[in-house]
């Protein structure tokens, strides 16, 4: 599922011979893009879809390579990662 602007969606679910019809009011969040540096493909590249992860008081911000099976890990500042961490 697409991460969306901390704004509200709705979902109109339509089901066949019923034709009856729900709306559902969603709440999604998005991350903020971050740059990060894929190391062995040497190319810097963009993201919003990461986890924050706290390693020994530490945080990073976690995604999967775009050009291997790899994850790439970015440094947080202890505030970014908190406020990251909380959304």
């Amino acid at each position: 599922m697409n991460r969306l602007d901390c704004q509200k969606t709705y979902l109109r679910l339509f089901f066949g011979k019923y034709k009856s019809r729900f709306s559902i009011n969603l709440k999604v969040r998005t991350m903020e893009k971050l740059s990060f540096y894929d190391v062995k493909a040497k190319a810097k590249f963009d993201s919003d879809n990461y986890d924050i992860r706290e390693k020994n008081g530490r945080y990073f911000a976690v995604t999967k390579s775009q050009s291997g099976p790899h994850e790439c890990w970015r440094v947080l500042s202890k505030a970014d990662g908190e406020r990251l961490k909380g959304k």
